[in-house]
């Protein structure tokens, strides 16, 4: 069964991943379902990718390969899967013309009042994070390793991402390079810090975290700021 963490991880990760090329249908998603370059629609085929990733590929939908959103939600409704409230982890279906079947899906990876953050694949093209509140027609509930709190695992993951600060170096300096708009060269040095503090100042009130050390809070509104 898989983890919760490990999901919002492995979701995480895949965010800016785009077509080969654009607009063509054809992913990395596309070629591990289908077993070769198919162009096909890909949201669903993107939640099926993360559970086959992490070494469970019949989390998704009970074992079916389901491509069409409109099969995970009657699937759902047929295994008391469906629900109209959501928790970070589901699925989630969307409606766009009001038709009552499911047109697209993606992954709830937090929950506000009165809308959702989610990733979804095949929206522009790419994968992308998005903040939600219409067309939705509902929520898949996915049964994750028992004892894992949705909100606990979430601030876990930001938790155990590295901190970063002027001097470090790596992929992680380079990743969030990428979020800031800094040179990604993998070196924090004094423009990502000054990048870093110019972000940390949109993004809190406190002038006490306008500190240029990326911690749990700071990578977590980098992260959210990805849309």
């Amino acid at each position: 069964m898989i983890r919760l963490k490990d999901m919002l991880e492995l979701a995480y990760s895949q965010i800016g991943y785009e077509e080969e090329p654009l607009g063509s249908n054809c992913t990395k998603y596309n070629r591990a379902y289908y077993g070769y370059n198919q162009p096909a629609e890909w949201c669903a085929i993107w939640c099926w990718w993360l559970c086959w990733k992490l070494g469970d590929a019949d989390f998704y939908g009970g074992g079916n390969r389901f491509a069409c959103c409109d099969d995970l939600q009657d699937w759902a409704a047929a295994h008391g899967r469906l629900t109209k409230s959501p928790h970070v982890g589901d699925w989630i279906l969307f409606d766009w013309d009001g038709s009552g079947d499911a047109d697209h899906v993606g992954l709830v990876v937090e929950v506000h009042d009165g809308y959702v953050t989610t990733i979804e694949g095949n929206t522009n093209n790419r994968v992308e994070k998005r903040e939600r509140s219409e067309c939705i027609l509902g929520y898949v509930r996915n049964q994750y390793e028992s004892g894992e709190d949705p909100q606990e695992e979430e601030e876990m993951l930001f938790n155990e991402l590295p901190e970063l600060f002027n001097g470090c170096t790596g992929a992680a300096v380079t990743s969030w390079q990428g979020i800031i708009g800094a040179d990604p060269d993998g070196i924090f040095g004094p423009e990502t810090e000054r990048k870093t503090i110019e972000h940390q100042k949109e993004w809190f009130s406190d002038s006490g975290e306008w500190d240029g050390v990326v911690g749990p809070k700071t990578w977590k509104k980098g992260l959210y700021s990805l849309t």
